[in-house]
């Protein structure tokens, strides 16, 4: 045999090899990975309450999880409207049903009962003021997500702008919402810290919302936290406030409507789609809930109501000032 047929056969032999290599290998990965039957997951999603912030939050976080992992992803979502003790049974059941993955808990509530219920199942929150504060975060426990801790220094600057000589402000909040509390005390500081005094209106019961109101006098403003009984009458309290002439000023932009002064809060859009992608990177790429930072959104939006401002005697005053949306009358 020449030594050229020789090194034709040695070719031959190396492909030959080659092809049978690549062959068992591939049915090797096919056997591995394409008769492995796709992973599906089972969100159980616990809110507080009904009111368009929190609506926000959980139709944004079903979104984009949905968009991320098609057909394979299914949630069981429970409203618990308020009540303490539903929101705790809820979530222990969310944590005790092997069927569900993870869990997403939109404000406080929801958020104290689905850790202090939990195993070791990652839990996702949006719309917690304090989560450090208030024990839901910890560095290496399993809870991620974000705050909605509002920036009351940019509020209070927004409060001066539009009222000048700005004096006392009334605070209006639910005296059994731990959000409310952390909130109030920082915007009383911050108050203090330029001279403006202020005047607390606590309701312990939403029937008591209106008597509250009818009590409000002698302040220049009413400001009101991300309360979610508050929210939830935030026309009786609009109304009230109208027939006293006393300006509103809010800290949830979803709540803008006619009758309101001035919103400044954040985006919970946002805040439900990072929380969606905090659990997608717990469950799809195995990340640990304590890597992901603990976000806390900023104000992006500034609305103000055109006709009130017209009615005070403002609109010149703030006719050249950047950062401010102009609300018309409707969203």
């Amino acid at each position: 045999m020449s030594f050229v047929k020789m090194i034709e056969r040695d070719f031959k032999r190396i492909i030959l090899l080659c092809i049978l290599t690549g062959a068992v290998v591939g049915v090797a990965w096919w056997q591995k990975h394409a008769h492995r039957p796709k992973k599906n997951y089972t969100i159980g999603i616990l809110q507080t309450a009904s009111h368009p912030a929190l609506d926000a939050a959980r139709e944004s976080f079903i979104s984009y999880l949905e968009r991320v992992l098609p057909n394979k992803i299914e949630f069981i979502t429970k409203n618990v409207q308020g009540d303490t003790a539903q929101a705790y049974s809820v979530a222990k059941s969310f944590n005790q049903n092997s069927e569900v993955n993870g869990l997403f808990a939109i404000a406080t509530l929801a958020a104290q009962a689905a850790v202090q219920t939990h195993t070791d199942k990652p839990i996702a929150i949006a719309a917690v003021t304090d989560p450090v504060g208030q024990g839901i975060w910890t560095p290496h426990g399993v809870v991620c997500g974000s705050s909605d801790n509002i920036d009351v220094v940019k509020q209070v600057e927004l409060m001066r702008l539009l009222i000048p000589s700005l004096q006392q402000v009334g605070i209006l909040y639910s005296l059994s919402e731990p959000n409310s509390a952390s909130l109030v005390a920082a915007m009383k500081n911050t108050l203090a810290q330029s001279s403006i005094k202020t005047v607390e209106f606590g309701i312990s019961h939403a029937s008591d919302l209106s008597l509250v109101v009818a009590k409000i006098a002698d302040v220049d403003l009413v400001w009101v936290p991300t309360d979610n009984g508050v929210a939830a009458a935030l026309d009786v309290v609009i109304k009230q406030l109208r027939n006293q002439s006393i300006p509103l000023m809010i800290s949830d932009n979803l709540l803008m409507r006619p009758g309101v002064l001035a919103a400044a809060g954040i985006d919970y859009r946002k805040a439900g789609e990072y929380a969606a992608q905090c659990l997608e990177a717990v469950l799809v790429r195995e990340k640990k809930p304590s890597e992901i930072p603990l976000a806390a959104p900023k104000i992006e939006t500034i609305l103000v109501n055109r006709k009130i401002v017209q009615e005070l005697g403002m609109e010149k005053a703030l006719k050249n000032q950047t950062g401010l949306v102009w609300f018309e009358g409707k969203m």
